[in-house]
C-alpha cells in the first residue's frame, strides 16, 4: 500500500498564498483592460439605435399599432444588448474562476476547509447574472420616464443622441456595479483566508507548546508516572486531532 504523502505545513500554505497573491496583482490588469474594452463592444449597436429612433413615439396614439414600429426596434436593442451582456457575463465569471480556483486548489492541498471562499464565490456569480439584466430591463424600456421621454423628442437626431447615451450610460452603471461585487467579494475571500489561517497557525504553536510541557514532564517521571503520562499525552493527542477537524469545519 502506498502511503499519500503528508498535507502542507501552514508554512508551506503561506508561502503559496504568497505567491498566488502576487501573481493575482499582474494578472488583474488584464481584467481591468477587459473592462474598459467593454464601452467598444456595446456602443458598436448603431443599426438598433437607428431603428429605436426612426420615429417618436406617440403617447396619445389611439391605436397602439401606431408606435409598434418603434416599441419592436427598442425590444430589439434590449435583446441586442442583453446578448452582449450575456456573454460579458460568461468572460468575467471565467476570469474570476481562473482567479479563484489555484487559491482553492492550495487551501485544499492543505486540509483548509473553502466553504466560505465557495460562499462568496456563488454570490459573485449570481450577481453578475443580476446586474445586466435589471438595469437593461429597467432603463430600456417605456416603464422608464427618462427612456420614454427620448423617445417623445421632436427630431430623430436628439432622439438617437439621447438614447445611445441612456444606453452607455445603463451598461456603464452595470459594470460599476459588477466592479464594486468584485471588490466586495476578493475583500471576504482575503478575510475570511487570514482568519482560518490565524487560526491554524494559533491551533499549531498551542499544540506545540503543551506538545513540550509533556515532554518535559515524561523526561522528569518515575516508570509508573511515565505510563500515565503516556496515556495521558495519547488522549491528548486525540483531542487536538478532534480539535482540528472541528477547526477545518469552522469557515
Amino acid at each position: 500500500m502506498i502511503t499519500p504523502p503528508p498535507p502542507p505545513t501552514i508554512p508551506s500554505i503561506l508561502t503559496k498564498i504568497g505567491e498566488f497573491f502576487k501573481k493575482a496583482i499582474e494578472y488583474a490588469p488584464r481584467v481591468i483592460s477587459f473592462i474598459k474594452g467593454v464601452k467598444s463592444l456595446f456602443s458598436s449597436d448603431k443599426e438598433n439605435l437607428e431603428s429605436a429612433t426612426q420615429e417618436a413615439y406617440n403617447e396619445d396614439a389611439q391605436n397602439p399599432s401606431e408606435n409598434a414600429e418603434v416599441l419592436n426596434a427598442l425590444n430589439e436593442l434590449k435583446n441586442n444588448a442583453k446578448d452582449k451582456a450575456h456573454y460579458l457575463e460568461d468572460t468575467l465569471i471565467a476570469m474570476l474562476d481562473k482567479y479563484v480556483e489555484p487559491l482553492i486548489d492550495m487551501l485544499e492541498q492543505g486540509q483548509i476547509s473553502t466553504r466560505n471562499i465557495d460562499r462568496a464565490m456563488n454570490v459573485s456569480e449570481k450577481a453578475i447574472r443580476q446586474i445586466f439584466t435589471r438595469n437593461i430591463t429597467q432603463n430600456l424600456s417605456i416603464d422608464n420616464a427618462k427612456c420614454l421621454n427620448i423617445l417623445k423628442l421632436p427630431g430623430q437626431e436628439a432622439r438617437k443622441e439621447s438614447l445611445e447615451h441612456l444606453y452607455n450610460e445603463t451598461l456603464s452603471k452595470a459594470l460599476k456595479e459588477i466592479t464594486s461585487e468584485l471588490e466586495k467579494s476578493f475583500a471576504t475571500m482575503q478575510e475570511s483566508l487570514s482568519e482560518i489561517l490565524q487560526e491554524k497557525i494559533e491551533l499549531k504553536q498551542a499544540f506545540l507548546q503543551r506538545d513540550t510541557a509533556l515532554l518535559e514532564e515524561l523526561q522528569n517521571a518515575t516508570t509508573q508516572e511515565k505510563q500515565k503520562t503516556q496515556i495521558f499525552i495519547a488522549e491528548q493527542i486525540a483531542c487536538q486531532n478532534i480539535l482540528s477537524q472541528m477547526l477545518s469545519k469552522l469557515a
